[in-house]
């Protein structure tokens, strides 16, 4: 397959997609049912890969890719999903790419020397409530084609609004190299943006690396005790990266090692997200980078409460499975369990919150609980923690 479109024209993110479509074998019957049947295809399977790896070279020669099953109602993947070599019945593509003797590198451009900046009220009054109107929108997806082209006309009189540069970007008109300096240029010359409008550039809209390093830096003037509201939106953030060692990996390591509990929240969101297929891989390795970050005494900390929560599962599936009028004595045989545990175990972090070291659990308190009949049961266990009693829903 040949595509019409040049190698120097190619954005160093860019990613080939590949879809396997399945058609029907034409009936026995007239040219009319045929047509019917050539028309009804069926998508079985998906794959994405990058055109340059990390260290910025072009893909060549035999490559083997995992199609990934495709879902009925979803009509878009994710850009960035390694290929399916977990699923043993996965189908397995070979894509032969062109060799040559000399590897094709991708050179990041310099930023242009020049970048025009104009003051707002230089412009024409219906220009300037054009802009106005189009600047209030503030997510980029709300952007029309006509907002866009607008958006990047004008783009010299925005940079003292110093939010808009996410909109600004997102209606640029193409991401190839000739167009980077332009681009680098304007992202060198606006005003730094706060973190909240940092982290819209690392929405998948914007796969450019020196973006997302520039978003980076912006984003780390963040307190620790704000960055753990975002880690949860910076951890799956983490699936839009083109490649494993990027500059959000290396800020959420540094900041994990700095402070127990953004390492502590940080690996349980990594752990949960470990049950997504497509990007289970990619955590893994960032799970594991993490352990080796954090030293052994917490590694053991966190294998404790590995133990705690996988005891509190086996005992929530057996409440849930047993019937309504069993279910009091089954939660008392299996938390006998979770009174071993604490035995062995003089005391363990809450995985909820780091800051409570659960010493045991008190069983008395707990059978009086009541079970909540929802689809689910519940139980509420009460621990006692070193500052006294501690109940979790």
């Amino acid at each position: 397959v040949c595509f019409p479109v040049q190698i120097n024209q190619l954005p160093r993110e860019s990613q080939l997609t590949v879809m396997l479509y399945a058609s029907p074998l034409p009936p026995p019957g007239g040219a009319e049912e045929k047509g019917k049947q050539r028309r009804s295809v069926e998508a079985l399977g998906w794959v994405t890969m990058p055109l340059f790896n990390f260290r910025h070279v072009l893909t060549c020669g035999r490559k083997l890719l995992g199609l990934w099953p495709s879902m009925p109602g979803r009509s878009g993947n994710a850009r960035t999903s390694s290929p399916n070599f977990n699923q043993p019945d996965s189908v397995i593509l070979q894509v032969d790419f062109p060799t040559s003797s000399f590897e094709v590198f991708f050179s990041t451009p310099a930023s242009a020397d020049f970048c025009p900046q104009y003051d707002f009220s230089r412009l024409d009054t219906i220009s300037q409530i054009q802009l106005q109107d189009v600047l209030q929108k503030k997510a980029f997806f709300w952007l029309t084609t006509v907002d866009k082209q607008l958006l990047w006309e004008k783009k010299a009189f925005c940079q003292s609004e110093s939010a808009a540069l996410p909109l600004v970007l997102a209606s640029a008109p193409c991401w190839q190299w000739a167009c980077l300096p332009e681009i680098y240029a304007l992202l060198r010359q606006w005003a730094c943006l706060g973190y909240l409008d940092a982290l819209g550039l690392l929405h998948a809209s914007f796969p450019d690396q020196e973006l997302r390093r520039t978003a980076v830096q912006w984003m780390d003037s963040i307190s620790d005790p704000e960055l753990l509201d975002f880690l949860p939106q910076l951890v799956q953030a983490l699936k839009y990266e083109c490649y494993l060692d990027s500059s959000l990996v290396r800020f959420l390591l540094r900041r994990a090692i700095g402070d127990i509990r953004i390492a502590h929240y940080l690996f349980w969101l990594l752990k949960d997200n470990l049950q997504d297929s497509q990007f289970s891989a990619r955590y893994q390795h960032l799970l594991a980078a993490l352990l080796c970050c954090v030293g052994r005494a917490l590694r053991d900390e966190f294998d404790l409460q590995c133990w705690l929560v996988s005891i509190l599962t086996k005992v929530a599936q057996k409440v849930r499975d047993a019937t309504p009028s069993s279910r009091q004595g089954v939660l008392r045989e299996s938390l006998d369990e979770m009174k071993q545990f604490f035995t062995m175990n003089s005391s363990c972090r809450l995985p909820l919150n780091p800051a409570l070291h659960v010493s045991g659990i008190n069983i008395q308190v707990t059978h009086t609980c009541r079970l909540i009949d929802l689809q689910i049961n519940h139980t509420s266990p009460s621990y006692s923690c070193l500052y006294g009693p501690f109940f979790v829903a």
